[in-house]
């Protein structure tokens, strides 16, 4: 097994040559395993072409592994990539609170853990590299005053999964600003990354404040599904807006916006600016 230095992670994650010729020096073939949330969605298709792209560019293998929105295909997957030689280990988390044994294993085994996005769940990973949630979604927010039409000031929050802490950072990102223009927060509900229960937290907003007219998801599903509830309460004046760090778009009954109004130049093609600690 080869021994890759926490610097070096950092290089590989930013698309950074580690060598003059773009190849590893190593004699030996360094082997990189990914572990994904879920290929299905765009953002992480991104994600896996940008990394991808940085390991196979320096003649390293990669093996990648779909976790499918699924905790236990994530720690399965995960522990069969460890048998793999792996000299080293990224993962995008489904479930981050999951992630402590195979952690634990990969450590166990010398193999240095990177946690890409989502949050690391409070266990001891080398590096964690992930956007600036917090200020997307204050950026969203200004979005949204740059573009709403009415007259009521009451908004919703749609948030994810408590357990992701770095995503839970978009909505209050985005109520910071709200708030501090004179909106109020009338909901803020955790819909857990369910499409079906991001579904009837929209309706029972419309039920219990149907004079709200902006809604703020944490991603594009729970946006997507939001926007068929206001559909089928026959809402058709309602601004949902979601965070989505390939470039804001929001949802509109019968219209979507899909201008590529960016929250940071470096957030695109997967390859983008994080935090490493």
């Amino acid at each position: 097994m080869k021994k890759i230095s926490v610097v070096s992670i950092f290089l590989i994650l930013f698309s950074f040559p580690l060598f003059g010729n773009g190849q590893s020096s190593d004699e030996d073939t360094i082997v990189v395993g990914f572990s994904i949330f879920d290929m299905q969605f765009e953002f992480f298709q991104q994600m896996e072409t940008g990394t991808r792209d940085a390991v196979e560019s320096r003649g390293w293998k990669y093996i990648l592994h779909d976790q499918k929105s699924d905790a236990s295909l994530m720690v399965s997957g995960i522990q069969d990539l460890l048998v793999q030689g792996l000299d080293l280990l990224i993962v995008c988390p489904y479930k981050p609170e999951a992630l402590g044994p195979v952690v634990k294993a990969a450590h166990d085994q010398g193999i240095p853990v990177v946690i890409n996005d989502i949050g690391g769940g409070d266990t001891p990973y080398d590096a964690l590299v992930v956007s600036n949630n917090f200020e997307g979604g204050m950026m969203a927010a200004d979005f949204v005053l740059e573009n709403y039409s009415g007259t009521n000031q009451e908004a919703a929050i749609i948030k994810l999964d408590p357990s992701q802490t770095y995503s839970s950072m978009r909505g209050d990102g985005f109520k910071t600003v709200m708030e501090r223009e004179g909106y109020e927060i009338v909901k803020e509900l955790f819909c857990y990354g369910r499409s079906e229960e991001a579904y009837k937290i929209m309706q029972d907003i419309l039920v219990a404040h149907p004079d709200v007219r902006i809604v703020f998801a944490e991603d594009d599903p729970t946006a997507a599904a939001a926007s068929q509830a206001a559909r089928d309460a026959g809402v058709d004046d309602i601004l949902i807006r979601r965070f989505r760090r390939l470039g804001n778009r929001s949802f509109r009954y019968r219209k979507r916006y899909n201008g590529r109004h960016d929250y940071a130049a470096s957030l695109q093609d997967g390859r983008y600016r994080g935090r490493c600690r």
